[in-house]
């Protein structure tokens, strides 16, 4: 059950008609640093929605303390469910052009108002151009964005001067016109997270929209990388945190048989990944076991969550 609470936008809103959606789960501190920064845009959204995913750390009742936020409490669904749902309300509270955040996500002050000057005009030149991101910093790495290029992940130029091409954009930062929701609906909840913005934005250059990386600075990504490389027959696999090794071997199916590759076929090519999970230096039994059922759950199409 959703419990929302709507304030009027402020009359100095610059941005009148966007809306923020952030997702969040028990992450205070990083939401509060998301949350100012927000607040601190030269350009002021129309409105912030925050959806809370079941947080039992106290964020809830602080939410429920900010008078200038609209606040969706949901159970933990993962933030597949989270973000289906904050965009959804987002439109339907009016807003034309969404940005979307992680709630590790600190936004540079003139975000909306130089991506918004560039999306606005680019959209309006061609309807086609409608999704946008800018230069994002991660922590930990060198570059900051990774876009896709003939279906391989690559690094963005460093300081682009001019809009860039991706065949498919992350959650984080992720600037969008209401059209292109209208045009190819809400991001899928079953992912419950990986995949489910990489699927979404694919979709949505299926339906004819063109993806863009702008030459504005977005902000920093907060993220924690939890990861391990090893080598094996001369790839790099990485070894994610034990409880996401389920949702990176099914769902990794799930978007290959989605874009049309043979059941088999797409089972197979990520059995290196199942292997890998022995290779990792710590809870080698439990990483196989969550790799061995995310890839079974794959290949059978499973769409049901692991609890």
């Amino acid at each position: 059950m959703t419990r929302a609470r709507a304030v009027e936008p402020s009359p100095r809103t610059a941005a009148a008609d966007v809306g923020v959606v952030i997702v969040t789960h028990n992450r205070l501190a990083l939401l509060r640093q998301c949350l100012a920064s927000v607040r601190r845009q030269t350009a002021p959204p129309a409105f912030i929605l925050v959806i809370d995913s079941g947080s039992t750390d106290g964020t809830a009742a602080w939410l429920d303390a900010q008078p200038d936020l609209r606040v969706c409490h949901l159970p933990n669904r993962g933030g597949a469910w989270a973000y289906h749902v904050g965009i959804r309300e987002a439109q339907a509270q009016g807003a034309t052009w969404l940005l979307l955040l992680d709630d590790d996500c600190e936004v540079a002050p003139t975000y909306l108002a130089d991506g918004l000057a560039l999306a606005r005009a680019m959209q309006a030149a061609d309807p086609a151009d409608a999704v946008f991101t800018g230069r994002v910093w991660e922590t930990g790495r060198k570059v900051f964005f990774y876009g896709v290029e003939n279906g391989r992940w690559r690094s963005a130029p460093l300081y682009p001067d001019r809009p860039c091409p991706s065949e498919a954009l992350g959650f984080p930062f992720l600037l969008l016109h209401r059209s292109v929701v209208e045009a190819v609906g809400l991001p899928y909840t079953f992912w419950f997270i990986v995949n489910d913005d990489v699927e979404w934005t694919r979709r949505m250059r299926r339906h004819g929209f063109r993806l863009h990386l702008l030459p504005v600075e977005a902000g920093v990504h907060h993220a924690r990388h939890e990861r391990h490389r090893v080598r094996w027959l001369g790839r790099s696999l990485a070894g994610y945190a034990p409880w996401k090794t389920y949702y990176v071997l099914r769902n990794g199916i799930i978007l290959a048989r989605l874009e049309g590759a043979p059941r088999l076929g797409a089972a197979l090519r990520h059995l290196p990944h199942v292997a890998a999970r022995l290779l990792h230096p710590d809870r080698r039994r439990e990483r196989l076991r969550l790799a061995l059922r995310g890839w079974w759950d794959g290949l059978r199409f499973d769409l049901s969550k692991v609890e």
